[in-house]
């Protein structure tokens, strides 16, 4: 038990004076040590919408919720809209207790904010590392890195024969 409270990023709260204490602490716990699973926003995106959802995760016991823009979303990602809805979103949290974040990546790869990067910089695009792997018979090790015209060019490849 003992170990389980000293790995926590918070200190005890005052006034636990008990295991049985503790034990309720554990039933019950604060939204920073409970759940928070990425909440997909992969259609249209309103208050109300924003309202049901996140009581529903409330009554489910859930902590809090990463917003995860994914492919689908009708409202346009990065629009003043969608501004308004994600700061909407953090107000509800506020009021209902729960921690809300952005897991802000629309779509892959890294980097690509739903279509924004590649629109403004479409060179952008052909720059990257990449990893490739391949089983051979023989075990041996080659690391090398290699300019590989037929994938995206300006790529750099490290190759790993195993």
């Amino acid at each position: 038990m003992v170990i389980a409270v000293a790995c926590t990023k918070k200190p005890i709260p005052e006034g636990i004076q008990s295991t049985t204490q503790l034990k309720q602490l554990f039933a019950d716990p604060p939204s920073e040590y409970r759940s928070a699973p990425l909440w997909d926003w992969n259609e249209q995106i309103s208050e109300e919408g924003i309202d049901f959802q996140m009581k529903e995760f409330k009554k489910a016991g859930i902590g809090g919720v990463f917003v995860h823009p994914r492919p689908g979303l009708l409202t346009e990602y990065l629009s003043e809209d969608w501004f308004h809805l994600f700061d909407y979103t953090v107000q509800k949290g506020k009021e209902l207790g729960m921690n809300v974040w952005i897991y802000d990546e629309n779509s892959y790869p890294s980097g690509f904010a739903g279509g924004h990067v590649p629109a403004e910089m479409p060179d952008s695009y052909k720059h990257g590392t990449g990893l490739s792997m391949e089983i051979q018979e023989q075990l041996n090790v080659v690391v090398s890195e290699k300019h590989i015209p037929e994938s995206r060019p300006g790529t750099e490849v490290l190759r790993m024969s195993i």
